[in-house]
């Protein structure tokens, strides 16, 4: 939502129009922290800036949106479409091989990413290329996306010398052991990790679930004023560092057809010493599968 995480997106930003600082920067956090809403506004914030941008939101739930193949497809593409010099390469590749589409990967990699990405960092341009990649975690081919594969073999484009500050990579994922062992080595060299679940979000959440919860209240219906301080203090300390759960609370309240009594019985509950509303709550979702929350990640936001 537009004003929360401003702080963030402004230090990200910096980031993204200063050459001389790292070429990577990784954000993780736990399931539900926000950090694909924050790679979105992030993204849509370059693109009003005129920063070129390339990006892909990884998504387990449609293969078009999790497999390497399709990351390595639509970068290429989104490198053809902000830049001329970048396409007239790609261009080239498929001239030479019209099924290069469909070769091994790593051949994929160096012709349709590798090569153009070159060709972008010789350009002379005042404003460095970013390339956004949400959600490392969900893609189908972890090991082959971080390990030894498709970002291995980008990531030292990025610190040739030509390239220096040029191309910037935005990195979102859970902090899994995986992941982190094979970006650790590239984040100590090259890049800074942002761990976004222990950075302090009471304000961002409170402001969400105001404007949010705001949005419901019809005069004659629910008392003013809505929603009240107790109200917005018992969800604000129930959702902790999870947007997740203040979203869907909103969402629960907002979708049932009759609101007052399902806000008075969602606030009665949160307050009770031993609720399970947050279950309840996470379970109508599917929350719980879908991201497989650790139990003590549960407790934590039940107390």
């Amino acid at each position: 939502m537009q004003g929360t995480r401003e702080g963030l997106l402004n230090e990200f930003t910096t980031w993204a129009t200063n050459r001389n600082g790292p070429c990577i920067l990784w954000l993780s956090g736990l399931a539900g922290t926000g950090k694909s809403s924050i790679a979105q506004s992030f993204a849509t914030r370059l693109t009003e800036q005129c920063i070129p941008v390339v990006s892909f939101f990884i998504s387990r739930h449609a293969h078009r949106r999790s497999g390497l193949d399709s990351i390595i497809h639509t970068l290429a593409f989104e490198l053809a479409r902000v830049h001329d010099a970048a396409r007239a390469s790609i261009l080239q590749a498929f001239e030479r091989d019209p099924l290069i589409h469909e070769l091994n990967l790593d051949r994929q990699v160096d012709e349709l990413l590798l090569q153009p990405l070159r060709v972008v960092a010789a350009e002379d341009s005042a404003s460095s290329t970013i390339i956004v990649l949400d959600a490392l975690d969900e893609c189908d081919n972890t090991l082959g996306l971080v390990g030894d594969g498709c970002l291995a073999k980008i990531i030292p484009v990025l610190n040739e010398n030509a390239s220096l500050g040029k191309v910037k990579l935005f990195l979102t994922s859970r902090p899994l052991h995986e992941i982190g062992a094979g970006m650790q080595p590239f984040i100590d060299r090259l890049g800074r990790e942002v761990q976004l679940h222990k950075i302090p979000t009471t304000d961002d959440i409170r402001a969400y679930l105001k404007r949010k919860l705001g949005d419901v209240h019809r005069p004659g219906t629910i008392t003013a004023p809505w929603p009240s301080v107790e109200d917005l203090d018992a969800l604000t300390q129930r959702a902790g560092s999870f947007f997740i759960y203040a979203a869907t609370v909103v969402r629960h309240i907002t979708q049932n057809s009759t609101p007052p009594r399902s806000v008075s019985l969602t606030f009665s509950s949160l307050r009770a010493p031993r609720s399970t509303t947050t279950h309840r709550i996470l379970r109508w979702t599917g929350y719980t599968s879908r991201f497989c929350l650790s139990s003590s990640a549960l407790e934590n936001m039940q107390n």
